[in-house]
């Protein structure tokens, strides 16, 4: 490896990524091939962070961004440009944190040196908390949701004319569920209205909305004071984007699945406490920094890390209908989807020969010009559905229509008929998400950003992945897992369509592996078509409904635990014959070490808890796992000593959930154990503890 630095090592005001002189306002980065500028000239108490007065804290500042490539810290050598990259934006996030909540810490009175441990430990709570740039570093959510109601406040009769004017406002599919910074109908509107007074909606660029706001430019009302909070891309709430591209519509209340949070990886945590505690190494350069305060909050977590995982976690689907939705959605795979498919591409190569939009085409010659007879037996009729749930969505906000209850029931009628050619092209996608989802275990980001091209390796026996949650230094490492035969078939199925319309000379976006076809064409997959096609899928095979009536409205995280929950349920459903079948695998141990392998280990820790709760709870246990009568009287123990009872089905199904889930930490195994005989190999769940329990 290569020294960069022959510079003191005691001195961070120099470094090969500075085009300009330390004490320069502006500051010039050059790393790798990307190139930008830090303005120093931010707000900062009365003045400017580059006042005399407040020498010593600009100072800080510089040497601290110079610090994270200086040799001091990097051991001298010579590191890769994203590694560069990501350290600077850390700790530029630090110094935009500390800009931002100067007052409440006194920074430009006292500067650093005044931090206490209590200031530290509430920084790295706030850092810990949140996986994305935005929320950890600026507050994002909270900061947006408290200057949309001051825009309401202030301009209370725009609002109002604003409301009577634009009736669009009411047009948003999106699930309530899924909203992130209000359940609040109510509010969500009027905040509509606000950013259409403001003009901050535009008409191009998004795949799903007609209209949806500008991040950028709020960016620059909430953030100019920072060095770089404008650039920091913000996640797009849905909830404030109206008139849908496409409309749909779901048959039943969803059960609730998840919380909003999402806690940052271990990685992400480490990463960012190193670059923070860096600070401790200016004092080497005589600068007044509080090192006992770092010193003694180094081994201290600002949040505990599984806590924060809790508040993610989703809510696990019951097995058998998990189950009928794989049994589906293989059958339509097989049945139905080339033949659609084609179908579709005949539609629209039409209609560009014809230079018309495809459902004006359809219109004018009809849709069974396009079908094979196999597409008609199936009963497709008409091009798309959605004329017929204009004004009924599922969805309502304050001065929407009511929902026509007759039409809604027609239109789920001649859905499940399979009338609409495009709602079942949207079903048929969504059986491939669904399926290939619950077989790879993988993210639902990962899944989006798949290609047909590139999607399996050379051999094709291999799926590869960019993984989502990043390795070392922040990288996403790519990964290549398994390819189940199924899942290889899908690809292909991708591969074809997409081959076909670009042949046609369909204008696309850049090819992923799950583009939805639309009423105007392909739309680029994105967590709304994801989810949309996912949930078409759960209405169209009658998906399982709770002890409420609401339908499980299934979401990836849920599929990723599918393979371990077959696995584990195995003996009672019979599930691993299936299960051989969909990998390839010969025996039940073979379908074990797929499982291991792909499926992460804190899923699995998931399904585990949720298993055993669940054959505890319902008393069958006995059946259906292997369990000492020492192993079970330390059960009982353990919950006679904090639920009061050794009675397993009296206690909250839940809540007994996350308390097994905290016994696997400490010791309590539940893994299979496999048993050799003439037919193969079979096995049984054992439950065990380990030896010195409890902890």
């Amino acid at each position: 490896m290569e020294v960069f630095y022959e510079g003191g090592l005691n001195s961070f005001e120099e470094g090969d990524i500075l085009g300009v002189d330390y004490v320069s306002p502006i500051w010039a980065i050059s790393v790798g091939n990307l190139n930008w500028k830090i303005d120093w000239r931010v707000r900062f108490g009365d003045g400017l962070l580059t006042d005399r007065a407040f020498a010593d804290t600009w100072k800080i500042f510089r040497s601290w961004l110079i610090l994270q490539v200086h040799p001091r810290f990097t051991g001298g050598y010579l590191t890769d440009p994203a590694v560069k990259r990501g350290a600077i934006n850390r700790v530029t996030g630090f110094i935009d944190y500390l800009l931002l909540h100067q007052d409440k810490y006194k920074l430009p009175q006292f500067g650093l040196s005044a931090l206490t441990e209590n200031d530290v430990l509430n920084i790295l709570r706030d850092i810990e908390s949140h996986a994305d740039e935005a929320a950890a570093f600026y507050n994002w959510k909270r900061k947006l949701a408290q200057w949309l109601d001051s825009v309401v406040d202030e301009n209370e009769p725009e609002i109002e004319r604003e409301l009577e004017k634009n009736k669009e406002l009411q047009e948003n599919d999106l699930p309530i569920e899924d909203w992130v910074l209000t359940p609040d109908s109510e509010k969500v509107l009027r905040w509509r209205a606000a950013l259409s007074v403001k003009r901050l909606y535009s008409s191009k660029g998004h795949p799903d909305f007609k209209r949806h706001y500008s991040s950028t430019k709020i960016s620059k009302v909430l953030l100019k004071d920072t060095l770089r909070g404008q650039a920091v891309i913000k996640p797009l709430y849905r909830e404030l984007c109206y008139a849908p591209v496409e409309r749909t519509i779901r048959e039943k209340d969803p059960v609730p699945v998840r919380s909003d949070d999402v806690r940052p990886t271990e990685v992400t945590v480490r990463s960012r406490r190193r670059a923070f505690f860096s600070l401790e190494l200016l004092a080497e350069a005589g600068m007044r920094i509080p090192v006992d305060v770092l010193v003694n909050c180094k081994d201290k977590r600002g949040i505990e890390s599984k806590s924060i995982r809790a508040l993610g976690r989703y809510a696990t689907v019951p097995f058998k209908h998990l189950m009928a939705g794989i049994r589906n959605g293989i059958d339509m795979v097989y049945d139905h989807s080339e033949k659609l498919f084609d179908a579709y591409v005949c539609v629209l190569s039409d209609a560009i020969k014809r230079k018309m939009a495809p459902a004006a085409l359809v219109q004018s010659v009809g849709v069974q010009h396009f079908l094979s007879k196999d597409v008609l037996n199936l009963g497709v009729a008409e091009w798309s559905l959605s004329s017929k749930i204009s004004g009924a969505s599922s969805v309502r906000l304050p001065g929407d229509a009511r929902i026509n209850e007759t039409r809604v029931a027609q239109y789920f009628s001649d859905f499940r008929a399979n009338r609409g050619m495009v709602e079942l092209l949207r079903v048929m996608v969504g059986a491939m998400e669904y399926d290939f989802g619950a077989m790879t275990a993988r993210r639902q980001g990962e899944l989006i950003d798949l290609t047909p091209q590139g999607a399996l390796d050379e051999t094709g026996r291999y799926v590869g992945f960019k993984n989502r949650k990043s390795g070392a230094h922040g990288l996403r490492q790519f990964e290549l897992r398994p390819a189940p035969p199924l899942c290889r078939d899908i690809v292909e199925l991708s591969k074809k369509l997409h081959l076909n319309l670009e042949q046609a000379g369909v204008k696309m976006p850049p090819h992923r592996l799950f583009d939805l076809p639309g009423v105007a064409g392909i739309r680029a997959v994105s967590t709304s078509t994801y989810n949309e096609a996912l949930d078409a899928f759960c209405d169209y095979v009658s998906f399982g409904l709770d002890s409420k009536g609401r339908r499980w409205y299934v979401r990836q995280h849920q599929l990723r635990r599918f393979f371990a929950l077959a696995f584990f349920y195995g003996t009672k459903y019979g599930n691993v014959s299936t299960l051989r079948w969909m990998l390839g695998h010969s025996d039940a141990e073979h379908v074990w070490h797929y499982i291991t392998g792909s499926v992460p280990g804190e899923i699995l820790d998931e399904v585990r808890s949720y298993f055993l709760a669940d054959v505890l709870t319902s008393g069958s246990w006995k059946k259906e796992i292997e369990i000492s009568e020492s192993a079970f009287c330390k059960l009982g123990d353990a919950t006679q000593t904090v639920f009061g009872t050794r009675n397993f089905s009296l206690i909250d199904s839940d809540t007994f959930e996350l308390f097994i889930a905290g016994l696997l930490r400490k010791g309590l195994s539940v893994n299979p154990h496999f048993i050799s005989d003439a037919s193969g190999k079979s096995y049984r769940i054992a439950v065990t503890f380990s030896e010195g329990w409890p902890r």
